[in-house]
């Protein structure tokens, strides 16, 4: 195994960046809300590195990046991290075999991921739960993806910056 100081410093910067937009989505005084919905950053923030990155980068990164939303989450402990995990490596796999590295696949593949993800959560959760009825749900769930699909080009960008800034001096 050789050691590869540009992608050490590239996921150094990840991580950075992954602190920042949990501060983002998780601070009070300045998250984002609508009816109710505040955006999913970090989804689609692991849906860009992921699909530029690969499978294995993407699946690690998501799991530290829902093992930082469950210290925010209502969910189970641990929930968060095996869903990002999860999503991150399939979108890394999808990305490498049907999907071009671009931002409508990004923002593709993070809508259905933030759909499949409000799906269960309205199953298992607030239907059981809450008994939350069927609009309720989708309003909310429509209005979550919306707001997030606002915002994420801004971080596929500088996802995409910081991947080619490193790949240049390391190719």
């Amino acid at each position: 195994m050789t050691f590869d100081r540009n992608r050490l410093v590239r996921n150094g910067f990840y991580c950075v960046l992954l602190l920042l937009i949990f501060v983002l989505q998780t601070t009070k005084g300045i998250r984002i809300s609508l009816w109710d919905a505040s955006p999913d950053y970090i989804l689609f923030f692991v849906a860009a590195e992921a699909i530029l990155e690969g499978p294995y980068s993407g699946g690690t990164l998501g799991f530290f990046a829902g093992l930082l939303l469950s210290v925010s989450s209502p969910w189970p402990e641990g929930l968060e991290a095996l869903f990002l995990g999860c999503f991150g490596t399939a979108v890394g796999i999808l990305g490498k075999k049907y999907f071009r590295p671009v931002l409508p696949s990004v923002l593709l593949l993070g809508s259905v991921g933030m759909a499949f993800r409000g799906l269960v959560a309205y199953v298992f959760y607030y239907r059981l739960v809450y008994g939350m009825a069927v609009w309720t749900m989708c309003r909310h769930m429509l209005v979550q993806i919306a707001l997030s699909l606002v915002f994420a080009p801004v971080f596929y960008i500088l996802i995409r910056s910081i991947y080619r800034r490193f790949m240049e001096n390391g190719a």
